[in-house]
């Protein structure tokens, strides 16, 4: 399989540096006391498709960034890869949670380290039915095609409400799906869509949205 894993992480963290720039900041709606990473938003929408009430969020720091990322995905314990890039970047992620401490060494060590549980959850949901997945459902990772626009946007969907504590905007959306379909135009191997899954992913748990809890 044709892997370009570090091409995708960069392009993927321009994308998440754009969806900073559209305006979204740290700030998510209005108040409320509930963890963004709750497995329970994700399986509301699943279950009803309404979108869980807006809540307001500190900057995340330390060893908050891998496990809010584990947990907001679902994914239960961060792999032995996960937990090696964490030590790796964790030099780079703030220890204090002030806005002002985020940088773009910490965004590069954001992107690497939501690149490495993004693939852990495609790895977890590559072996499941379709009828059994939480995130990533109708995808074929094995597919030489791109999923369909319908397909990865409930993918969107299902990430931003587990992961930014909120459904994502029809400009954050459009930024997606266009970055997607010129990352990948014109690819044709076999794993072209787990590629194209794992630059959304990782573009969407790179971007302020989820950098904070």
């Amino acid at each position: 399989m044709k892997r370009n894993y570090f091409k995708i992480l960069i392009i993927a963290g321009l994308i998440a540096s754009y969806i900073i720039g559209v305006g979204q900041g740290c700030s998510k709606g209005g108040g409320g006391s509930s963890n963004s990473g709750d497995s329970s938003t994700v399986s509301q929408y699943i279950s009803d498709g309404t979108v869980p009430d807006k809540i307001t969020l500190s900057t995340i720091y330390g060893k908050q960034v891998l496990e809010h990322l584990v947990s907001c995905l679902g994914t239960e314990n961060a792999s032995p890869k996960a937990l090696k890039m964490y030590e790796d970047k964790q030099g780079t992620i703030s220890v204090t949670g002030a806005v002002d401490a985020v940088s773009a060494p910490m965004l590069i060590g954001e992107i690497s380290i939501a690149g490495e549980v993004c693939q852990d959850l495609i790895d977890i949901e590559t072996e499941l039915e379709d009828i059994d997945r939480r995130v990533l459902l109708g995808i074929n990772f094995s597919s030489n095609e791109l999923p369909s626009e319908q397909v990865l946007k409930d993918s969107i969907r299902r990430i931003s409400l587990s992961c930014w504590g909120k459904a994502e905007d029809d400009t954050e959306r459009q930024i997606l799906l266009d970055a997607l379909n010129e990352a990948f135009a014109g690819e044709n191997y076999a794993g072209t869509a787990q590629d194209a899954t794992l630059f959304m992913c990782t573009s969407m748990l790179s971007s302020t949205n989820a950098l904070t809890l």
